[in-house]
């Protein structure tokens, strides 16, 4: 299994070098509840 280090964390932010593909169903359905975690924080 891979270990996901902050250091390569970091450089995949820097370089935008991976990219994750997510189908759209998915990507709303997890934007739906992002958001509403945002909302909380704003609180």
């Amino acid at each position: 299994m891979k270990l996901i280090t902050l250091e390569s964390v970091l450089w995949s932010l820097q370089e935008m070098a991976t990219e994750v593909k997510v189908p759209d169903g998915i990507r709303l359905k997890a934007k739906i509840t992002v958001d509403k975690m945002l909302e909380i924080g704003r609180d």
